[in-house]
């Protein structure tokens, strides 16, 4: 029928516009609007196309003044994205194409229009051409049309996988080159407060803290919540459940920061907490290699017009970070590995990485804070990374400081229950809980002095 594409590209629109609109979460901005003004447009210039090739009676309205406006702006739509297509897949500026572009062009959304538009007038064309000018009878004919239809087939199945990921798609993948993770952070990752980091608003003076104690859980993305739609399943936000009234659990983490980011955010903080729990994964001794000299493997980025697909194309995107780069991200997590390694067994750099917890320690004791700390091997390696973490755990209990081993409580776990999904192996929702109850156990072990009642700004 050679209405279908044209009833799909309809179908498409109507579901892009829908839950762009009611997905509260993640609101219409300025881009989705773009993207969404292209694949109508596009949709609009496709059902011209079917009309006009499928010979339909109100063709000759289109003659009219109205419809030959619209016309033209559709078609300048669309020129607009193919223009911007062509310059950002030339990767260099030009000096008419350039104004072109900002003057029609609506960034990337009206480039998949164009790709809706033309995938659907395509689909029309193959089917009228195949119609009138085969004949079912002839073997030619039928395999032509078998060619046909699957040319039909992906035409009007990749722009509509395209918005599918463009729109619908959100997953936690741990790459934030990862256009689905990115998704998912729209979505999910709130609510966010004025220093940027995915917790309420901090206490500002004591009287803030209506005479509770203050818990500060300072860390990067494991303490952060990667992975975790709700941040209720967080473990600080379940250790607040679990002290109940008389405490308030902040959460200072954020993704990518090492020992001393997490350092600098707990002393800005403007009320001196009464207990500080310390969050260690391995990869926080990267900054102290690094200053020592150590280089660090990074995920590959696709270049060149490959690299501009896969930055561009939700879809793409998607396959090429899920399976397309397997391999070679395999080969860089293996690296990492291999220095993490290195570096624990370096002593330039863990005296460095020791002499910034020591710091930590130092911090809370003219404070008079007390601290706990948790330490975590990576939970996709626990085997290969558990010395790691013991070796940090060493430390802090040779100073008396109470421990948190989670490599030594989560041994004889399922590995596949510790990590969100396959491609994500930050802390499960199961691991947040046990992390929260056993911290909550050794604060309860182990009671809580009163910190400073009087202090308002922590120690330097």
């Amino acid at each position: 029928m050679p209405f279908a594409p044209l009833l799909v590209s309809a179908l498409c629109t109507a579901s892009a516009g829908a839950g762009a609109a009611f997905e509260r979460p993640m609101p219409i901005s300025f881009r989705h609007a773009g993207e969404l003004l292209g694949l109508c447009g596009g949709a609009a210039v496709a059902a011209l196309v079917v009309v006009w090739l499928c010979g339909w009676r109100g063709r000759d309205r289109l003659h009219k003044p109205g419809a030959v406006a619209v016309l033209i702006v559709l078609t300048a739509l669309i020129l607009g994205g193919a223009a911007e297509a062509a310059w950002r897949a030339s990767n260099r500026g030009s000096v008419w194409l350039k104004p072109l572009v900002r003057a029609v062009g609506f960034h990337f959304g009206v480039r998949f229009g164009l790709v809706l538009a033309l995938a659907a007038a395509l689909a029309a064309a193959a089917i009228v051409l195949v119609r009138r000018f085969t004949k079912p009878t002839s073997w030619p004919g039928r395999v032509f049309r078998v060619i046909v239809a699957g040319l039909v087939t992906v035409l009007v199945f990749l722009p509509a996988a395209e918005l599918y990921f463009r729109f619908f798609y959100a997953v936690p993948m741990g790459n934030s080159l990862a256009l689905a993770h990115r998704n998912w952070e729209r979505r999910y990752w709130h609510p966010i407060n004025s220093r940027g980091v995915r917790d309420a608003e901090w206490p500002r003076t004591r009287a803030d803290l209506n005479g509770n104690r203050l818990v500060a859980v300072v860390g990067d993305s494991f303490a952060a919540g990667a992975g975790i739609e709700n941040v209720a399943d967080r473990s600080s936000n379940r250790l607040g459940v679990l002290l109940g009234p008389g405490y308030r659990v902040i959460t200072v983490a954020k993704p990518g920061w090492e020992t001393p980011d997490q350092l600098r955010a707990l002393r800005a903080l403007q009320v001196a907490p009464d207990i500080v729990v310390w969050s260690h994964v391995p990869n926080d001794i990267r900054d102290a290699a690094a200053r020592s000299g150590m280089k660090w493997p990074r995920a590959r980025r696709p270049r060149g017009r490959w690299g501009a697909l896969v930055r561009d194309s939700y879809l793409v995107n998607f396959l090429y970070w899920r399976w397309g780069a397997l391999g070679r991200n395999r080969d860089a997590r293996a690296d990492q590995r291999h220095n993490l390694q290195r570096a624990y067994g370096w002593r330039t750099a863990w005296s460095r990485h020791a002499a910034d917890l020591a710091q930590v320690l130092d911090w809370t004791n003219r404070n008079g804070a007390s601290l706990v700390v948790v330490v975590f091997p990576y939970l996709d390696d626990l085997p290969g990374t558990k010395a790691l973490s013991g070796q940090v755990a060493a430390f802090f209990r040779d100073r008396g400081v109470p421990v948190i081993d989670m490599g030594e409580e989560l041994a004889d776990e399922d590995p596949r229950d510790l990590v969100v999904s396959a491609i994500d192996s930050h802390p499960s929702r199961a691991v947040h809980a046990r992390a929260a109850g056993l911290v909550h156990r050794a604060l309860t072990d182990r009671p809580v002095q009163p910190g400073p009642a009087t202090a308002t700004r922590p120690a330097p």
